[in-house]
């Protein structure tokens, strides 16, 4: 039943999280159904005990041993049915999907080496390179480390100096909806360029309003090798969604 249990928490098969739930609380009625026989053994192993019989040469199993693996798979049930409730919180307050949320609980249960539920600060900050984040991949101890610091603050808002499963959601989500908002800025300057690599001054003043065709032109650099008036939308994109605290 134990290795069972793992295998419906671990499990990433699982259409989707509501899905997940309700097979976890289907098991969980059915240990909860074998509490009338853990209390019967309760009362015999209490009559057992007054008998004077402190050991049995049949089994190795101990009274404390059942009701500890009992109690144990329930509150493991109801614990693992919170995470995921807390998920479907997560999901319907921002933009991730179902897939996503598995991805993140992968990637945050990979980085919490020690399995504490929380990210301390050398595993978040191996979390933070493996995503690429501008920082040196070591800094000495006692050693000034702002990058690192600067976004930890930001993900960590109530300053404990480690990262919890719902923080880690929050920054996972922004990082999305920055990518996807960079992913649709540049699909739009795309189909205005006519599928190229570059946009021209003109179509930019032809398409767009004239304070916003001011805003781009100041701010995007000459496409290397285009022609006359040729913009590199590309980079003004990279850099626009760059500026984010994240």
């Amino acid at each position: 039943k134990d290795a069972e249990l793992k295998g419906l928490v671990d499990n990433s098969s699982f259409d989707s999280i509501e899905e997940q739930i309700s097979e976890l609380e289907a098991r969980g009625s059915d240990i909860e159904s074998f509490r009338p026989t853990v209390e019967s053994l309760e009362a015999l192993h209490a009559q057992v005990q007054e008998g004077l019989i402190f050991s049995n040469q049949h089994t190795h199993v101990t009274m404390e041993g059942v009701r500890g693996m009992w109690l144990t798979m329930g509150n493991n049930i109801t614990r693992q049915v919170t995470v995921l409730n807390n998920q479907i919180l997560a999901r319907d307050a921002s933009n991730l999907t179902d897939d996503q949320l598995k991805e993140i609980k992968a990637s945050f249960d990979h980085f919490d080496k020690d399995s504490s539920g929380f990210l301390e600060r050398h595993e978040f900050r191996a979390c933070l390179l493996s995503l690429g984040h501008d920082m040196p991949a070591t800094v000495a101890e006692g050693e000034p480390d702002p990058e690192f610091d600067r976004v930890l603050a930001i993900v960590d808002p109530n300053g404990d100096g480690k990262v919890s499963y719902d923080e880690f959601i929050a920054f996972k989500s922004q990082e999305n909806a920055d990518a996807e908002t960079s992913g649709e800025l540049l699909e739009a300057f795309r189909m205005l360029a006519g599928d190229k690599e570059y946009v021209l001054t003109a179509d930019l003043e032809r398409e767009l309003a004239p304070e916003l065709f001011e805003y781009c032109t100041a701010n995007m650099i000459p496409f290397e090798g285009g022609p006359e008036g040729a913009l590199d939308y590309a980079s003004f994109a990279a850099a626009l969604y760059g500026e984010s605290d994240l």
